[in-house]
C-alpha cells in the first residue's frame, strides 16, 4: 500500500462559503484601523444606493480571490483613500451574521502610511477618538472593535451575532 505523504491545507480566505447556520453565504472583508499620532481613528461614510447607507465604518472591503488579507486591505486603502499602507497589523478577526448575510471580518491596525486620506469615492471621511464614536452610527461588525479600542485592548478575536452583542473566542 502506497503511503501517502500529509500536507497541510491552508483555508482560502478569500471565498465566500456557505454558512452552518442557513445564511445565504459568508463573505470575507479587511477593514483598516488608521490611527493618527493623537490615537484618533479614521471612520467614513457609506455611500447611498448600497447597503447600510449613511451608516459609518472603518475602511476597507472584500477579499479577492487568491488575496491574502494584508494585500487586500492596502488595494482598498488605496483605492478608497489614496494612501499607502505602510504599517499594517494585524489587530482583530471577527464573524458577524447580518439577517441575510454572514462576514468574516479581518481588522488591521495601520498605524503608517503615505499620503494623505481623501475621500476618493466621494464618501465622507472623521477622525475621532475611539471613546467619541457614536456606536449607534456605526455599522453592527465595527462596534466590538470600537469597544476594543475604547478599552486599550491589544488583540482578541470575537463572534459577534445579529444583536452586534460579542462574546470571546
Amino acid at each position: 500500500m502506497k503511503r501517502l505523504a500529509a500536507r497541510r491545507v491552508l483555508p482560502d480566505l478569500s471565498r465566500q462559503t456557505s454558512d452552518h447556520k442557513g445564511l445565504a453565504r459568508r463573505l470575507q472583508v479587511v477593514a483598516g484601523i488608521l490611527l493618527d499620532p493623537d490615537h484618533r481613528v479614521l471612520i467614513t461614510e457609506r455611500p447611498d444606493g448600497g447597503p447600510f447607507p449613511g451608516m459609518w465604518e472603518f475602511p476597507g472591503g472584500k477579499i479577492k480571490a487568491g488575496e491574502l488579507p494584508p494585500s487586500a486591505l492596502i488595494r482598498e486603502l488605496s483605492e478608497e483613500l489614496g494612501i499607502t499602507a505602510r504599517k499594517v497589523e494585524s489587530f482583530m478577526c471577527l464573524d458577524h451574521n447580518y439577517a441575510d448575510l454572514a462576514v468574516r471580518l479581518h481588522f488591521f491596525k495601520v498605524t503608517e502610511w503615505y499620503g494623505e486620506a481623501l475621500g476618493i469615492e466621494g464618501q465622507k471621511l472623521r477622525w475621532l477618538m475611539p471613546a467619541q464614536i457614536e456606536k449607534r452610527l456605526m455599522l453592527p461588525a465595527d462596534v466590538p472593535v470600537i469597544d476594543a479600542l475604547a478599552n486599550g485592548d491589544q488583540k482578541r478575536d470575537v463572534v459577534a451575532g445579529l444583536d452586534g452583542t460579542a462574546a470571546d473566542t
